[in-house]
C-alpha cells in the first residue's frame, strides 16, 4: 500500500484574508471579494470584475507571485503542530501556472525559482521540485510528495501552488483576442463566464506513520483524460473524471457512497457544471440525498494553479471546525486540455 498522506498545517493567501483559517471562515460565510478592474474585453464596453489578492500591492508578474507564495509559507509554518527539530529539512513541490499556455511565460520555472528561493530559510531543503501544468499539477505534486515520503528521502513536504489570471496576456486570451474569438470571461454580455482571480495557498505533509493517524488524511490520488474536452465541439460524457474519482476510491478502498461531500475547482462556466452532474450521475449510483458540492471560485475567482492546495486548505479547516458535512471529501480538478484529477480526504479525529 503506497503511503498515506498527512496535512500538518496549510496556509493562504487571496483577496478575502491573509491566513488560511481567515480565508475558510470567510468561504464558508459565501463573501466574495470581487472588484471591478482595468480590463475590458472586445465583446463587452465594461470593465470586468475580478478578484485580486492583494490590490495594493505595486508588484506584477513573476515577484508578485513569489511574494502571496511566500505568504502563504509563512501562514503554514506558523500554526505547523511539529517542532522545527522534529520536522527536519522541508522539500518544496511548487505548483505554477501551465508553460503550455500562449500567455504564461515557457521559463516560468527558472525564472520564478531566480526571485522565490532566497525567501525560503534554512528551513527548507535546497531541492526544489517544480509542476509547471496549471490546476491539475497539484495531483501531480502529490504523488511526487507520495514517492519522497516513500523513500524516506526527507521527512516533510510542502506543495505550494500561485497563480494569477489578473494579467494583460491573460485577459487578453480567454476575453477572445487569442482564444477563437471567444469571450470566457463574465461579462455583462456573456453569463457563461468565469471571474478571473488571484491567490496563493500551501499544504505542509508528512508520512501518516499508522492505518489509524488522527488528522487529515490523503487516502487516494487517481487520474484521468478526457476524450471531450472544453472547446471540443464534442459532447462529454465526463469518462475523464469518471476514471479520475474510479482510481482515487480503488485506492482508498472504498467507494463512492462513502464520500460526504465532494469539493471542485468548478469556475462558473456551464461546461464544467455539466462535467460534475455527468460524473455523479455515472458513479453515485443510486444518487445520495446529500452530497453537497463546494467551489471556492464563487469567493475567489478562477485561481488557476492554486485551486488544489486552496481546496485542500477548505477541507482543512472544514474538519478543524466541525461544518463538514462528514469526515470524507472528494476533490475533482479539471483543466481545458484532457487532463482530469480526483483526490480523497479523510479526516480522522483524536481518539479519546
Amino acid at each position: 500500500m503506497s503511503t498515506r498522506l498527512k496535512i500538518q498545517s496549510v496556509g493562504m493567501v487571496s483577496g478575502l484574508a491573509r491566513s488560511a483559517e481567515a480565508n475558510c471562515a470567510a468561504m464558508r460565510l459565501g463573501y466574495d471579494c470581487f472588484q471591478q478592474t482595468d480590463f475590458r474585453v472586445r465583446s463587452s464596453p465594461t470593465l470586468i470584475n475580478g478578484a485580486s489578492a492583494d490590490p495594493d500591492n505595486p508588484l506584477h508578474g513573476i515577484s508578485r507571485l513569489a511574494h502571496l507564495l511566500a505568504q502563504a509559507v509563512e501562514d503554514a509554518l506558523a500554526y505547523c503542530p511539529i517542532d522545527r527539530d522534529k520536522l527536519g529539512a522541508i522539500r518544496p513541490v511548487i505548483c505554477l501556472p501551465d508553460s503550455e499556455k500562449p500567455y504564461v511565460d515557457y521559463d516560468i520555472i527558472k525564472r520564478f525559482h531566480a526571485v522565490f528561493e532566497p525567501m525560503l530559510d534554512d528551513r527548507f531543503d535546497h531541492t526544489f521540485d517544480y509542476v509547471d501544468s496549471g490546476a491539475i499539477g497539484f495531483v501531480e505534486a502529490l504523488e511526487r510528495a507520495r514517492r519522497l515520503l516513500d523513500s524516506k528521502e526527507v521527512s516533510a513536504v510542502m506543495i505550494g501552488g500561485v497563480d494569477s489570471l489578473l494579467t494583460v496576456g491573460c485577459i487578453s486570451y480567454y476575453g477572445g483576442d487569442l482564444y477563437g474569438q471567444n469571450c470566457r470571461l463574465l461579462t455583462e454580455d456573456n453569463a457563461d463566464g468565469f471571474i478571473p482571480g488571484e491567490a496563493a495557498a500551501t499544504v505542509l505533509l508528512t508520512r501518516a506513520e499508522k492505518r489509524d493517524s488522527a488528522g487529515l488524511l490523503c487516502t487516494g490520488i487517481g487520474s484521468g483524460s478526457e476524450p471531450a474536452p472544453y472547446g471540443s465541439g464534442k459532447v462529454t460524457r465526463a469518462e475523464g473524471m469518471v476514471n479520475a474519482i474510479n482510481a482515487a476510491l480503488g485506492e482508498a478502498g472504498y467507494n463512492m457512497h462513502a464520500t460526504d461531500y465532494r469539493i471542485t475547482n468548478i469556475n462558473g462556466e456551464r461546461y464544467f457544471f455539466e462535467e460534475d452532474a455527468l460524473a455523479m450521475q455515472r458513479i453515485l449510483r443510486p444518487p445520495k440525498q446529500e452530497h453537497a458540492l463546494w467551489h471556492p471560485a464563487d469567493s475567489i475567482g478562477n485561481i488557476g494553479a492554486a485551486f488544489g492546495p486552496v481546496m485542500t486548505t477548505h477541507v482543512f479547516w472544514a474538519a478543524r471546525k466541525a461544518y463538514a458535512p462528514g469526515p470524507r471529501c472528494l476533490c475533482m480538478l479539471s483543466g481545458d486540455e484532457q487532463r482530469r484529477a480526483a483526490f480523497l480526504l479523510e479526516y480522522q479525529p483524536e481518539s479519546k
